[in-house]
């Protein structure tokens, strides 16, 4: 598996007509990313800033992995540290 540095925005990763919540909100910002290569497949792993105005579930910790295809598909997500 290799890393390396990524600069996706929220909008090329979920899809700039994707119909979600808290659009152009601070929920969406992404915090940290990553590249991911394993055989073969490309990933992102992005750790999302926490949900400090609890639109969700307030949770602290948030991450999603995408897999990179013709578009970012959702393979996972995680959320802790959550106040619901």
């Amino acid at each position: 598996m290799t890393t390396a540095p990524s600069h996706y925005t929220a909008d090329e990763l979920l899809g700039p007509g994707a119909d979600r919540p808290f659009r152009g909100t601070s929920f969406w910002e992404i915090r940290t990313q990553f590249a991911l290569t394993n055989m073969g497949e490309s990933y992102v792993f992005v750790q999302w800033a926490a949900d400090a105005e609890v639109r969700e579930a307030g949770c602290e910790q948030r991450f999603s992995l995408f897999r990179l295809g013709r578009t970012p598909t959702v393979v996972a997500t995680n959320d802790y540290g959550c106040d619901v």
